[in-house]
């Protein structure tokens, strides 16, 4: 961000100069001290998001000035608790927040909705989110997958659906199949776009932690025995072989 890169650690926020390979100290390392840093993303204007453990959210600007501009979201601002670990922007441009207490939607620097248990979440502990299909999908600690459409509609995907565990690690877009895949506690699932859902028995490994897909159709699958490289026309067919 802005020529310099933002690490997120369970002590704080350390900043590297790119060009200099040299660690910066600055007010926002200093903000974020002995803090948990759990996501940092930025969006389409150029604004720097970071979630954290305990602290809330926090949106990062840099002004014409040369100097940032910091904003927090507590729970002051309406926002579920304190604690969050994930966030992506919505293609109207909104930002989506969730952690363990729920999902809030930020919009013009406030807080415009909060979904919790109240709203219909089965867990409000939310470890991954992704947009799909006009929906939002949050996956949870132990609920399944929740959907919340755009009209704030919301229905539940389980294990009843296909789902191998209700423990949702990374939902992750593939471009070559326009599909999701589905990294459980247990195992890999895939979600077709017509929303059938099935679970990837012959994949060989099942204590995996997160995915890269690309546009040509390879898939990098993250776990605890290392890196599977793997073919998606490969995957979705789930025939015995060896990646």
């Amino acid at each position: 961000y802005q020529g310099q890169l933002f690490c997120g650690t369970d002590e704080g926020l350390v900043i590297i100069d790119e060009k200099k390979g040299s660690k910066v100290d600055n007010e926002i390392s200093k903000l974020l001290k002995n803090i948990r840093i759990r996501c940092i993303k930025a969006d389409s204007k150029n604004n720097l998001w970071i979630a954290t453990t305990g602290m809330g959210l926090y949106k990062i600007s840099l002004k014409s000035s040369g100097k940032y501009d910091i904003k927090s979201f507590t729970e002051t601002d309406g926002m579920p608790g304190m604690r969050f670990r994930n966030m992506c922007e919505l293609k109207d441009g909104r930002i989506a927040v969730a952690g363990d207490y729920g999902v809030a939607v930020i919009d013009d620097d406030s807080v415009k909705e909060v979904f919790s248990e109240k709203s219909g979440l089965i867990n409000e502990k939310s470890l991954c989110m992704l947009e799909y299909d006009d929906t939002i999908y949050i996956g949870s600690d132990g609920g399944g997958i929740t959907k919340i459409k755009n009209d704030g509609t919301i229905s539940n995907i389980g294990k009843k659906d296909g789902l191998s565990s209700d423990v949702i690690l990374r939902m992750i877009y593939d471009p070559s199949s326009k599909g999701v895949y589905i990294v459980t506690s247990n195992g890999l699932c895939y979600m077709s776009e017509d929303g059938d859902i099935k679970y990837l028995e012959n994949f060989p490994y099942s204590n995996n932690f997160d995915m890269v897909c690309s546009d040509d159709g390879t898939c990098w699958v993250m776990g605890s025995a290392g890196i599977y490289v793997a073919e998606t026309k490969d995957l979705i067919a789930d025939k015995k072989r060896d990646y």
